[in-house]
């Protein structure tokens, strides 16, 4: 399980919103994007993302808006965030 499973994060029913510059964009997550995930009127901003080999992902928090929102549950700058192609609601090429 996850770490946003466990934190009950939303799950996004609708498409991911790719976004980026530059190169042709590519519509899926690949290594070293951003995405944007949702808790509640939290958003949660991680970077750096990479695939496990169970199929999650897993990234640095960069910051969560706003902040300290999620502190009491242990989310914050820096922590290491596992999560679902499911949870992802905005990805940053």
């Amino acid at each position: 399980m996850t770490k946003a499973e466990e934190l009950n994060f939303d799950l996004n029913d609708q498409t991911i919103l790719f976004s980026g510059r530059g190169k042709k964009l590519q519509h899926k997550i690949e290594c070293g994007n951003g995405v944007t995930l949702s808790k509640g009127n939290v958003k949660v901003y991680i970077k750096n993302v990479t695939r496990n080999t169970d199929n999650s992902y897993i990234g640095k928090v960069d910051y969560v808006d706003p902040y300290k929102a999620l502190s009491g549950d242990g989310i914050s700058d820096g922590f290491r965030m596992t999560f679902l192609h499911g949870h992802v609601f905005v990805c940053q090429h």
